[in-house]
């Protein structure tokens, strides 16, 4: 089943440029992963997964029967008992998160769920290839909806007072988390539902895939798939520094991370930069190559980095002289890992698993594989 649904990143990447970055008729892509501290969540083909991480073992799928027509990708958002979770047709699903039961369907977008959505204080905030972001509460009952002029391929973030999100359209927007019955407006269809205007917002000259990344000083960093790195002020929408300053690297379909103060940020060419986090110099005087591409991104790994490239090769580093590459994965990996208590876990896409994880201090050893049963 997974070589029905092995995505070559070339295809999306021509379908995106060569429709003027609008929504790609792709049926394909790679797995989405999330992760709690003991299950480990990967949306792949027909179903949804839910993995246990001490062992491997599968602790729930969703649906429990094959339906043809539902193709999930987009990560999983998990909070408390409820995971919600985009199809590749147009619906958000809601799960028990204990027992993968259903909870309830949205089905009033148009196109199909690429980025995770964000739960955050009893709201639910769903980007969508129709161009809207949908605000929902945890029955599933739509609150308000924000119209952007392209596909919403990212997940928003907050830092607890306001929403950012990046879209295909090349900007970034601040929205309220919240709004009241007099600041939602008719939208197009004459419902009550409709958020007019942002707080503020941003062109940034390119489509954006990456989600963005909000530090503890109120900078939101943003990559786009033009080659540009920004560092934006939270508060009035203002670029506060971007790199290069002239011209253009690699486009970025990771995001960014940070460590301490540096960013870093990986292009699909596989070079990595390494830029200080308030005024965007250069940490490392050329970018480290890893001689593949880097579409998974990096993660903070203690006081260090790792990243992954899409051929498998597993990279740990705490400066620019030490980089290593620690392990090598069979599997092609397209997927942001996660770390979970000491232990990196991994989605990737090939024959011999889906699921993956190894102790943060002995990469080259897995624990575990797990593969999905035949359905």
């Amino acid at each position: 089943m997974k070589n029905k649904y092995l995505f070559i990143a070339t295809v999306v990447i021509l379908a995106t440029v060569l429709g003027g970055c609008a929504t790609a008729n792709i049926s394909t892509s790679w797995p989405g992963l999330n992760a709690s501290s003991s299950l480990a969540y990967a949306t792949f083909g027909n179903y949804v997964y839910a993995v246990k991480i001490k062992d491997g073992t599968l602790a729930w799928q969703y649906p429990q029967q094959m339906d043809r027509d539902q193709v999930f990708f987009a990560p999983p958002a998990v909070e408390a008992d409820l995971l919600v979770v985009g199809d590749y047709t147009k619906n958000l699903h809601a799960v028990n998160n204990n027992n993968g039961l259903p909870q309830w369907v949205f089905s009033e977008a148009k196109d199909k769920y690429v980025a995770g959505a964000l739960i955050y204080d009893q709201t639910i905030y769903a980007p969508n290839g129709d161009g809207y972001l949908y605000a929902l509460d945890t029955n599933g009952k739509l609150l308000w909806k924000f119209r952007t002029k392209n596909a919403n391929w990212s997940k928003p973030v907050t830092d607890g007072n306001v929403l950012y999100f990046s879209s295909m359209d090349h900007h970034l927007y601040a929205l309220k988390l919240n709004y009241s019955q007099d600041e939602i407006s008719a939208d197009e269809e004459g419902l009550r539902f409709g958020i007019q205007n942002p707080l503020w917002s941003i062109d940034l000259g390119s489509a954006i895939f990456a989600d963005p990344v909000i530090s503890k000083d109120g900078s939101i960093y943003v990559v786009t798939l033009g080659g540009k790195i920004y560092s934006i002020d939270a508060q009035n929408g203002n670029i506060l520094w971007s790199y290069p300053q002239e011209g253009t690297s690699g486009g970025f379909w990771a995001s960014p991370w940070l460590v301490a103060d540096t960013l870093y940020a990986a292009d699909q060419s596989g070079k990595i930069y390494a830029l200080n986090s308030i005024d965007g110099k250069e940490v490392w005087s050329t970018p480290f190559e890893a001689g593949s591409p880097v579409i998974a991104g990096g993660l903070a790994v203690g006081q260090g980095a790792a990243f992954i490239t899409t051929d498998g090769k597993y990279f740990t580093f705490s400066n620019r002289e030490d980089i290593v590459q620690s392990a090598q994965i069979t599997e092609s990996t397209y997927t942001l890992p996660q770390m979970v208590e000491g232990r990196i876990v991994l989605a990737a896409v090939g024959k011999e698993f889906l699921l993956t994880t190894f102790n943060v201090a002995n990469p080259s050893n897995l624990l575990w594989k797990f593969n999905p049963p035949e359905n």
